[in-house]
């Protein structure tokens, strides 16, 4: 698959942070919320709404709700003849359903968002290249919703990484690697090409957390004895360094407080150590400029009360 074929899936931090005590529970929540905010993104027409429902009613893959409303109508038009909509070639044509279902759509807007809902998750599907039940994602994923702190951070990450995280075993520093590369592509965004960060904020980002200060006083001792391991030097370079090695991250850190942290696809390791350097430059002749004026500030001073106390003295 070429790269730029990959499809990615967003998602709320909080989701990784049973990621070591139970990976696959925690990637099939991600999977559950990315693929309904995936879903979210699909524009819509209402006849291509209506093709989809009439279809799927057929087939007996609607939801509990939409099954519920299709009854309800007691149309005497939808759902009444499967053998007019296929053909004895299997060819699907519902067009005499099709004015039926768009006019109640136009008098039924719990129907018609519904069935909205229901097209756009079959297409996130359809392009994701999953296959699962339309209705258990989307309550797991409104459930998830429900519990979104307010600004959390929203990384995104790769089908591809998904599933090759669910459907292998992976050990504790393979893990470690996987919420490490979230949390510092949750730190750079979607827009910016680099940022500043400090190994501090990428273990709390590890955990689930948007930063040091989000950590809980309590947590699991099984969790609790992780974090400290990783805010250990030792281990969290040690994570770095292979991300770095196997996972097109890039780094940067000379004397500067913090690191500079990019991905290979956005920036070369010369432009990211340039970008650095350049800061660090700026800063220092701002440190500069700062000194020399509280110096001015002094000595101004100083020179005022002189004057004054030979003014006194006179």
């Amino acid at each position: 698959m070429k790269k730029e074929d990959e499809k990615y899936v967003q998602f709320p931090l909080f989701l990784i942070r049973e990621m070591f005590i139970d990976k696959k529970e925690a990637i099939e929540k991600i999977f559950n919320y990315g693929i309904y905010n995936y879903s979210t993104k699909y524009h819509y027409q209402k006849r291509e709404v209506a093709k989809q429902l009439i279809y799927d009613n057929y087939r007996g893959n609607l939801s509990t709700i939409l099954e519920f409303q299709i009854k309800a109508l007691e149309s005497d038009i939808i759902g009444i003849d499967e053998c007019a909509v296929f053909d004895n070639k299997g060819e699907y044509d519902p067009s005499f359903e099709l004015f039926e279902l768009e006019r109640i759509f136009s008098v039924n807007d719990e129907l018609y968002k519904n069935a909205v809902e229901h097209y756009q998750m079959h297409m996130a599907f359809k392009s994701l290249g999953i296959t699962g039940n339309i209705e258990q994602t989307i309550k797991s994923a409104k459930e998830i919703e429900r519990q979104l702190p307010e600004h959390e951070p929203m990384p995104m990450i790769s089908k591809t990484h998904l599933f090759n995280f669910r459907d292998n075993v992976k050990s504790e520093i393979e893990i470690a690697q996987f919420v490490a590369y979230i949390a510092l592509r949750s730190i750079i965004g979607g827009k910016r090409q680099y940022a500043k960060t400090n190994k501090l904020h990428i273990v709390s980002r590890m955990f689930g957390y948007a930063s040091h200060k989000h950590l809980p006083k309590k947590l699991t001792p099984a969790i609790k004895e992780l974090l400290k391991k990783y805010s250990h030097r030792y281990h969290i370079d040690k994570v770095l360094q292979h991300l770095e090695l196997n996972w097109n991250v890039l780094t940067y850190s000379n004397n500067i407080r913090g690191m500079y942290v990019a991905m290979e696809n956005k920036i070369s390791i010369d432009a990211l150590a340039l970008a650095a350097e350049t800061k660090k430059q700026k800063n220092r002749i701002n440190e500069l400029k700062n000194a020399k004026a509280k110096a001015k500030e002094k000595a101004l001073q100083q020179l005022n009360k002189g004057q004054q106390l030979n003014k006194v003295t006179a």
